[in-house]
C-alpha cells in the first residue's frame, strides 16, 4: 500500500484527527505504522507553474530568439541551475553540468515541490535576472492575458516585442 497523506485543519481538528486514527488502524493490520506529522505548507500551484511557461518565458525567449519546446526547456534548466546551483558530472570522460535541483524533485532526485512562497522567490529571481538583460518579465498577474495588447505601453518595457 502506498503512502497515505493527510491534511488536519488547524481550527476544527477533531473530526479529522478521529478520521485519521480510525484508517491507522485498519491499514496494514498486524504490522508496524510509522505516523510522521509535520508543519502543512502549501505546495506549488498549477496557476503559478503556468505562469512561469506562459508568462514568464515566452519574453525571454523572444528576446533570446529562442523557438520550440526543446529550446524552451533548455532555458528552464538554465534558470533551475542559475538559481539553486550546478552540479558537475561526467558521462564517458565528458564534464557536464546539470540544476542541483528542479521545481518539483529535491537534490536526490526524488519528489519534492517548491511551496508557493519558494516558487514565488523562484519567479522573481527570474524577473530580476532578465530584467539585467534587459528583458520585462511581467507579473504572473491573472489579469495580464485579458488586458488588450494595444493598451499596453510596450516602450516602457525594454526590451518586449510581439510574439510572432
Amino acid at each position: 500500500m502506498s503512502d497515505q497523506t493527510f491534511c488536519i485543519p488547524a481550527e476544527n481538528r477533531r473530526e479529522m484527527i478521529l478520521r485519521v486514527a480510525r484508517f491507522a488502524a485498519k491499514m496494514l493490520p498486524g504490522k508496524e505504522l510509522e505516523i510522521v506529522c509535520r508543519r502543512y505548507v502549501k505546495k506549488r500551484t498549477d496557476e503559478q507553474n503556468s505562469a512561469l511557461w506562459g508568462v514568464a518565458y515566452p519574453p525571454i525567449m523572444n528576446h533570446m530568439g529562442l523557438s520550440g519546446e526543446r529550446e524552451r526547456e533548455e532555458l528552464h534548466e538554465y534558470w533551475l541551475g542559475e538559481y539553486f546551483g550546478w552540479v558537475e558530472y561526467k558521462i564517458m570522460g565528458q564534464r557536464k553540468k546539470r540544476p542541483r535541483r528542479t521545481t518539483t524533485t529535491d537534490e536526490n532526485g526524488r519528489k519534492d515541490k517548491l511551496t508557493t512562497a519558494e516558487f514565488a522567490k523562484f519567479y522573481d529571481f527570474i524577473q530580476r535576472r532578465a530584467a539585467t538583460f534587459g528583458i520585462f518579465v511581467p507579473d504572473p498577474d491573472p489579469m495580464f492575458k485579458r488586458v488588450p495588447a494595444e493598451s499596453l505601453h510596450k516602450e516602457t518595457y525594454t526590451g518586449y516585442r510581439e510574439a510572432a
